[in-house]
């Protein structure tokens, strides 16, 4: 078509020289950059995938990062261990010394000096060995997660047990039964109650004093005797505080236990209890089966930790003598989160015979009705002056038949810091294996995402020589479909 009005060949020129321009930018922009992806609209789908490729290997890095911390301390702890195996072997050494009948009372005596600093330090390695100031062998590194990928589920759970001088050796016959709960057969059942080794679970509600229930409705009684009074029996939220734990939820909800894990713990837990604005519902709980004699100053030490479920969570646990109901309290906690593990200490102050309660709590924190939570509890231990020579701490070598005690009870000791070692060692190889293959991923991650995001320096530079002569040839065709001869012809007539 010829047209005055309209040069369509200088049109036709000038979009073959923008779309020109345009590539020679586009090109320019990625050499300079050296990134094919300068913005989305280079290529909307890969940008996508790009992007997440990038979140994942910066994922993948935090947990190479954080899973190297992990065997950071799975050093320190390993380091440890081999310090206290050489404690343990030079206490045996001088308990099969002084198994020897050729020494007199006072070289004895030399000798169980030795035995009682290297006890010290034993028990010194479990309050010292930390990493970033958490304690590692003293039982709290339980739960401890290790995130080893860039997602929520990619993780490995380290737990390390207590080690000290009460828990090596036979500890558990120091006087009552699977005080560590690692054992969870089921002995009998009962309605509300569960029978283990050596402790009694409720999984029912138990009111704390002070108890103005008129009705009765709660029970009020374990072991035989009233509940202790709660020092703290009305948490309160600002303005609002509960009306106490005398009172049945609206809707019972399910109280229930467990004994999970190849390091076990007991957790009592309530969920789905539906109360009245606030108030506390304790239970389940768990009472001893054995009691153990206890003098004033005997400590009692276990480890435990709380969290809440549905709601905030108020935890207690107390002594209970046998013969007066007299209570020494050992734990009352509350709060609205979950914590982490925490060794509790309590110095008995009455003698007496005594069995362990332990009572979880929850209530709505914000005075709500819905409440539900879990206490955990291991580790269970008492500490007195002279126990019996069955762990490494009441040991002593002064006579011959104590040193001869000793070495079977080191014997044991020397055993179960192997077997503690062998698990790290184990967890070790297994956090390194992860971590080889976070890395190799995370390599292949990248690899993928240069390959969408990279500029190709090659194509480019044949793409811009490219652009470049045909937005000089464009620019030459617009000035020669601007001079249109022919036309010009018609107009000056010739």
């Amino acid at each position: 078509m010829t047209s005055i009005n309209t040069n369509f060949s200088a049109l036709r020129a000038q979009l073959a020289s923008k779309i020109a321009e345009q590539g020679f930018n586009q090109s320019v922009h990625r050499l300079t950059s050296g990134a094919k992806l300068n913005s989305g609209a280079d290529d909307a789908a890969g940008s996508a995938v790009h992007t997440k490729l990038v979140r994942e290997v910066d994922g993948v890095r935090s947990a190479i990062n954080t899973a190297s911390d992990m065997i950071n301390a799975l050093a320190i702890i390993d380091n440890a261990y081999e310090q206290l195996d050489d404690m343990l072997l030079r206490m045996r050494e001088l308990a099969i010394q002084s198994a020897n009948g050729i020494y007199a009372d006072t070289d004895r005596q030399k000798m169980d000096t030795e035995r009682a600093a290297l006890l010290i330090e034993v028990n010194n390695i479990t309050e010292s060995t930390k990493f970033n100031s958490k304690k590692l062998l003293d039982g709290t590194f339980k739960d401890i997660p290790t995130q080893v990928g860039a997602h929520a589920v990619e993780q490995i759970n380290v737990e390390i047990e207590k080690i000290e001088g009460i828990r090596l050796g036979r500890w558990w016959d120091l006087g009552f039964t699977n005080n560590d709960f690692s054992d969870a057969t089921v002995t009998s059942t009962s309605g509300t109650t569960v029978n283990i080794p050596g402790w009694q679970i409720e999984l029912s509600q138990v009111a704390l004093k002070p108890d103005t229930n008129a009705d009765g409705s709660v029970n009020d009684q374990i072991g035989g005797f009233t509940t202790p009074t709660d020092p703290t029996p009305t948490p309160s939220n600002g303005s609002q505080t509960s009306a106490g734990d005398d009172e049945a939820p609206t809707s019972a909800g399910s109280m229930s236990y467990s004994v999970d894990g190849e390091h076990s713990h007991l957790r009592l837990l309530s969920e789905n209890l539906t109360v009245t604005g606030g108030d506390v519902t304790h239970g389940p709980y768990v009472i001893s089966d054995n009691a153990v004699t206890l003098s004033a100053g005997d400590k009692v030490t276990f480890n435990w930790r709380a969290a809440n479920g549905d709601d905030a969570f108020d935890v207690y646990a107390y002594l209970l003598e046998t013969t007066t109901g007299n209570t020494i309290q050992l734990l009352d906690e509350m709060g609205a989160g979950t914590t982490d593990w925490a060794a509790s200490e309590t110095v008995v102050s009455t003698a007496g015979t005594y069995k362990f309660v332990f009572i979880s709590g929850t209530y709505d924190y914000t005075h709500g009705t819905l409440s539900g939570a879990s206490l955990y509890i291991d580790d269970v231990d008492v500490e007195t002056a002279n126990g019996p020579e069955v762990v490494v701490e009441y040991i002593n070598v002064l006579d011959v038949e104590s040193a001869r005690t000793a070495i079977d009870v080191l014997n044991t000791a020397n055993e179960q810091v192997a077997t503690a070692r062998a698990y790290v060692g184990a967890l070790t190889n297994r956090v390194q294996s992860a971590i080889n293959v976070l890395t190799t991923r995370k390599t292949e991650q990248e690899k993928a995402a240069g390959r969408i995001a990279d500029a190709d320096y090659a194509r480019e530079s044949e793409r811009l020589a490219k652009m470049q002569i045909l937005y000089k040839a464009s620019n030459k065709m617009l000035a020669e479909a601007n001079n249109m001869k022919n036309v010009l012809k018609l107009i000056q007539g010739n």
